[in-house]
């Protein structure tokens, strides 16, 4: 290796040991731009764009040929055995993201065997989230979907009944399937704040909601709904790494089959058309391929 290819591998990985171009050039003794510079040149050197970052920082989440993993001597789940199908292989993937946090809306949101759940929400992880709740044994599950191919899925997945009311009108039909009463568990896996009130107002009195999805435009009075009708309220990020050593043995029995999420596969130069997939819904979970094992 030249002396200068040397030096800007040294500098790489400085920058990324640091996660910082400020920390890394300080202990360095260089400009931070300088620094910058030197590792933009090792990256054209390889053809790659390895460190997504912003002018301050390496970004700890990016799409890119290769990423560097803190702690992953923990993180890293091991699967055993080779030669795993394609379907299984899908699941797995799945297992690393979605599926677990579908498996956190049935948790937080308290799923018994034989009890009632409402998953609000027919996207990767609403569909999941009808897997881990009939895992759990849930006796009855309705998930509200206006999309016929998601439906399918749903059903396949252990829907009981489909409901394609959105707002009021999802919330009148639920309590009509109900007989008034409303669900035990109720999932929301959206964000939005229409979807969190649906979800808060078709759980019966003294259930509980989850709350998984990223939340965007809630601004109706939900602590009111909390108390007034004594409904729990929990959710959260979904602890993927404690959820996914329980989940991955129904995975590679084919008990659970969380790759039928992806309907849309693409290369990583196809990445924009993959998000805008599923933007416009016209995919429920992309799925890119990098490469073969």
């Amino acid at each position: 290796m030249r002396r200068d290819d040397l030096s800007d591998l040294l500098a790489f990985l400085a920058v990324a040991r640091e996660r910082s171009f400020t920390k890394a050039a300080r202990k360095a003794g260089v400009s931070q731009s300088a620094l910058s510079q030197t590792v933009r040149r090792f990256e054209e050197r390889l053809g790659l764009r390895l460190l997504g970052r912003t002018t301050r920082s390496v970004s700890p989440t990016h799409a890119g040929e290769a990423v560097r993993v803190p702690l992953a001597g923990s993180t890293l789940v091991r699967v055993p055995f080779r030669g795993h199908s394609e379907e299984i292989l899908r699941s797995l993937t799945a297992l690393s993201d979605v599926m677990c946090t579908g498996h956190h809306a049935a948790i937080s949101g308290g799923v018994k065997p034989g009890g009632v759940v409402a998953v609000v929400g027919d996207g990767a992880v609403g569909l999941c989230a009808t897997i881990a709740s009939r895992r759990l044994g849930a006796g009855w599950i309705i998930v509200l979907s206006r999309n016929r191919r998601r439906q399918e899925l749903a059903r396949a997945f252990g829907a009981t009944d489909i409901l394609d009311g959105r707002g009021d009108a999802a919330v009148r039909a639920v309590k009509d399937l109900t007989n008034g009463i409303g669900v035990d568990s109720s999932q929301e896996c959206v964000g939005t704040g229409e979807s969190l009130k649906t979800a808060m107002n078709i759980a019966r009195p003294g259930s509980v909601v989850a709350a998984i999805g990223a939340p965007h435009g809630v601004d109706f009075p939900v602590m009111d709904t909390v108390v007034y009708r004594n409904i729990g309220l929990r959710g959260g990020v979904a602890p993927a790494r404690a959820y996914i050593p329980d989940l991955l043995a129904d995975v590679l029995e084919g008990r659970i089959n969380p790759g039928m999420v992806f309907d849309f596969e693409t290369k990583l130069d196809g990445i924009v058309e993959a998000y805008r997939a599923m933007d416009e819904r016209r995919a429920i979970k992309s799925l890119l391929r990098i490469g073969a094992v």
